[in-house]
């Protein structure tokens, strides 16, 4: 099992700790010369400034061309700098997400507790209950939110 409770599969986080041990790739892109730099250059400026601030890219990281042999030495089909770099970004989004889905998550047990309830949607039936509606779904209507 992994860390999200579910059998089978990897969570990203796990695999990007497996696979660097803890490094990031170089953030500085703009000045180096050579070929290995066009993948993280050819990155869309949001989806660096996502990974920088993450920090997945950092001032003092690895190069990519040492950082693309050490993901092909553990992760099987990658074989080039640009495939590396792309599973690298993949993984970093996936570990991004993932963790803003588990803070939600505990945002959410947090509220219920909070308010005394076994769960988030117990809080939110209540919750609608309290304003004059029969459920969530019914207040939903009323605004206009549901289909």
């Amino acid at each position: 099992m992994n860390r999200s409770g579910q059998a089978g599969g990897v969570w990203a986080l796990d695999e990007l700790d497996r696979v660097m041990r803890g490094d990031a790739i170089a953030s500085r892109s703009g000045c180096r010369p050579g070929g290995e730099w066009d993948a993280l250059r050819a990155l869309p400026v949001r989806v660096r400034r996502r990974l920088l601030g993450a920090g997945y890219l950092r001032p003092g990281g690895l190069e990519p061309d040492v950082a693309a042999d050490l993901i092909a030495s553990q992760v099987p089909g990658v074989g080039s700098v640009d495939a590396a770099i792309e599973w690298y970004v993949r993984t970093c989004l996936a570990a991004i997400a993932e963790a803003r889905t588990d803070a939600g998550r505990r945002r959410r047990a947090q509220l219920a507790r909070r308010g005394g309830h076994s769960t988030y949607y117990a809080y939110r039936s209540e919750w609608a209950r309290d304003r004059g509606h029969q459920s969530v779904w019914h207040m939903r209507r009323d605004r206009g939110w549901a289909a």
